[in-house]
């Protein structure tokens, strides 16, 4: 999944089948889910959204 070398090469290799190690994205998922009533794809759509934000954020900044 990671052909190139990162120092968290293995967690990012087992990520899409085990998921996030950290749990508090685990209780943040849990109250979207049981506290607000949103489906799985909802909550995984903000995380997505999330994610393309921040990396568009990254591309826009200038390079040294």
């Amino acid at each position: 999944m990671t052909p190139r070398h990162h120092p968290d090469s293995y967690k990012l290799d087992d990520w899409g089948l085990y998921g996030p190690t950290n749990p508090e994205i685990c209780r943040h998922v849990d109250r979207f889910a049981l506290d607000d009533g949103l489906r799985v794809r909802q909550i995984e759509d903000l995380i997505l959204q999330a994610l393309k934000d921040r990396l568009a954020l990254e591309e826009a900044r200038p390079t040294s």
